[in-house]
């Protein structure tokens, strides 16, 4: 792994293009703002930090989906409207930790989503509270956390040591944060930085802060969902960042259009599976 250097050299480096061509910032807020049928786009409301004050005009709209959709696409909304308050409330946690640099709840999740590759989320995070119970979290060494997380996750004493090495890095992504506002931007410096983090799991990190509305977390479970709405033919088993983009802006245009938020469709994708919402 290449040495850390300056933030802004990171970030502003000439030699450090993004590998996400396809999608404009600009764009995004534009359409996001922009008004349909004389009213307000609820996907644009979320895009606008205003999830918790949807009025009961916008999230009905949710629940009137119009069949022109299809029918796959219909039963996605209707699962929407059974879930929309529950989701909301967890989107609108995620955002207030993003607001108030909780530092010690984004170190949290900073070292969960280390742990959710091939692994079972809620035991990923059962194994984040064992850790801050035996006060591994912020000081352990590999070996004590490995035995902590032996029957929680898989890969455990790899993990283990991505999260020794993670914690060093830690507090200069902090500093990054309070600076940078570009998700995209974020999102590249840990894939290039943060040993044990692909674009999934740094996308899963960035939507648990509050800054999931514009990328996607693409893994087992949401390509299984995506096969069902035909959105994929199969479900790919390896991906490179090039077909991640490509499938993100796919259901960057599918949250649009059926105006289900994209930092929303993770969850609702995980409570079709297992009954509830998560993280």
């Amino acid at each position: 792994m290449s040495s850390l250097r300056t933030s802004s050299s990171i970030l502003r480096s000439p030699g450090r293009k993004l590998l996400n061509p396809n999608f404009s910032n600009e764009k995004f807020a534009r359409s996001a703002a922009t008004s349909r049928q004389g009213g307000t786009s609820p996907a644009a409301a979320v895009a606008r930090g205003s999830t918790a004050r949807l009025t009961g005009r916008l999230a009905g709209k949710f629940c009137k989906m119009n069949a022109k959709f299809g029918l796959k696409n219909k039963e996605l909304s209707e699962l929407y409207c059974s879930y929309r308050k529950e989701i909301i409330n967890r989107i609108s946690q995620f955002e207030s930790i993003r607001k108030r640099l909780d530092r010690p709840r984004i170190f949290e999740e900073f070292l969960f989503c280390l742990l959710t590759p091939q692994s079972k989320a809620e035991s990923c995070w059962k194994g984040i509270c064992e850790l801050k119970e035996k006060g591994l979290l912020s000081g352990g060494e590999a070996g004590p956390i490995s035995q902590c997380l032996r029957k929680l996750v898989r890969f455990h004493n790899n993990k283990s040591k991505y999260i020794v090495e993670a914690r060093q890095k830690f507090p200069l992504f902090m500093e990054i944060l309070r600076k940078e506002k570009d998700v995209f931007r974020l999102r590249e410096w840990l894939v290039r930085n943060i040993k044990g983090m692909g674009y999934k799991e740094a996308s899963h990190f960035l939507r648990n802060i509050g800054m999931g509305e514009e990328i996607a977390i693409l893994d087992r479970h949401i390509f299984k969902n995506l096969k069902a709405l035909d959105m994929i033919r199969d479900i790919p088993s390896s991906i490179t960042p090039e077909k991640y983009f490509e499938i993100e802006k796919k259901m960057r245009a599918f949250s649009r259009r059926i105006d289900i938020p994209l930092a929303h469709l993770d969850l609702l994708f995980w409570a079709r599976e297992a009954g509830k919402v998560f993280k």
